[in-house]
Protein backbone atom coordinates (compact mmCIF):
# COMPACT_ATOMS: atom_id res chain seq x y z
CA UNK A 1 0.00 0.00 0.00
CA UNK A 2 2.86 2.42 0.67
CA UNK A 3 3.73 2.37 -3.05
CA UNK A 4 0.11 3.18 -3.89
CA UNK A 5 0.18 6.13 -1.49
CA UNK A 6 3.54 7.26 -2.87
CA UNK A 7 2.10 7.39 -6.40
CA UNK A 8 -0.92 9.34 -5.18
CA UNK A 9 1.35 11.79 -3.37
CA UNK A 10 3.54 12.31 -6.41
CA UNK A 11 0.48 12.99 -8.54
CA UNK A 12 -1.65 15.04 -6.15
CA UNK A 13 0.36 15.84 -3.03
CA UNK A 14 -0.25 14.72 0.51
CA UNK A 15 -4.01 15.38 0.31
CA UNK A 16 -4.11 13.07 -2.71
CA UNK A 17 -2.45 10.37 -0.59
CA UNK A 18 -4.95 10.91 2.24
CA UNK A 19 -7.86 10.71 -0.20
CA UNK A 20 -6.42 7.58 -1.84
CA UNK A 21 -5.91 5.91 1.55
CA UNK A 22 -9.54 6.51 2.48
CA UNK A 23 -10.69 5.30 -0.93
CA UNK A 24 -8.61 2.12 -0.65
CA UNK A 25 -9.91 1.53 2.85
CA UNK A 26 -13.51 1.76 1.65
CA UNK A 27 -12.75 -0.62 -1.24
CA UNK A 28 -10.91 -3.03 1.06
CA UNK A 29 -14.03 -3.57 3.12
CA UNK A 30 -15.29 -5.50 0.08
CA UNK A 31 -12.12 -6.87 -1.50
CA UNK A 32 -9.79 -7.31 1.49
CA UNK A 33 -6.93 -6.36 -0.85
CA UNK A 34 -4.80 -4.18 1.41
CA UNK A 35 -3.48 -4.38 4.95
CA UNK A 36 -4.81 -1.49 7.01
CA UNK A 37 -3.07 -2.33 10.25
CA UNK A 38 -1.64 0.66 12.07
CA UNK A 39 1.92 0.06 10.89
CA UNK A 40 1.13 0.31 7.20
CA UNK A 41 0.71 4.08 7.21
CA UNK A 42 3.89 4.28 9.26
CA UNK A 43 5.89 3.10 6.24
CA UNK A 44 4.73 6.14 4.28
CA UNK A 45 5.19 8.45 7.26
CA UNK A 46 8.79 7.37 7.75
CA UNK A 47 9.55 7.50 4.02
CA UNK A 48 8.40 11.13 3.95
CA UNK A 49 10.33 12.00 7.11
CA UNK A 50 13.50 10.55 5.60
CA UNK A 51 12.93 12.77 2.55
CA UNK A 52 12.61 15.82 4.80
CA UNK A 53 8.89 16.24 4.02
CA UNK A 54 7.97 16.61 7.67
CA UNK A 55 4.72 18.52 7.17
CA UNK A 56 3.45 15.79 4.85
CA UNK A 57 4.71 13.08 7.20
CA UNK A 58 2.80 14.70 10.07
CA UNK A 59 -0.42 14.75 8.06
CA UNK A 60 -0.13 11.02 7.37
CA UNK A 61 0.84 10.32 10.99
CA UNK A 62 -2.28 12.16 12.13
CA UNK A 63 -4.30 10.09 9.65
CA UNK A 64 -2.82 6.96 11.26
CA UNK A 65 -4.08 8.13 14.65
CA UNK A 66 -7.50 8.95 13.19
CA UNK A 67 -7.79 5.55 11.52
CA UNK A 68 -6.19 3.49 14.32
CA UNK A 69 -6.85 5.36 17.57
CA UNK A 70 -6.16 2.33 19.76
CA UNK A 71 -2.72 1.64 18.26
CA UNK A 72 0.25 3.01 20.19
CA UNK A 73 2.47 2.98 17.10
CA UNK A 74 0.17 5.52 15.43
CA UNK A 75 0.84 7.98 18.25
CA UNK A 76 4.52 7.07 18.23
CA UNK A 77 4.70 8.04 14.54
CA UNK A 78 3.42 11.53 15.40
CA UNK A 79 6.06 11.85 18.11
CA UNK A 80 8.79 10.64 15.79
CA UNK A 81 7.88 13.25 13.19
CA UNK A 82 8.03 15.98 15.84
CA UNK A 83 11.40 14.63 16.98
CA UNK A 84 12.69 14.76 13.40
CA UNK A 85 11.46 18.35 13.11
CA UNK A 86 13.63 19.19 16.13
CA UNK A 87 16.62 17.50 14.57
CA UNK A 88 16.48 14.43 16.78
CA UNK A 89 16.97 11.00 15.29
CA UNK A 90 15.18 8.44 17.45
CA UNK A 91 14.26 5.09 15.94
CA UNK A 92 15.35 5.66 12.37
Amino acid sequence: MSDELQRAMEAKGVQGAVDRYKELRREAEISGRYDFSSGMLGVSVFRLAEQGKLDDALILAQLAVEQNPAAADSYAAVGEVFAWSLGWLLLF
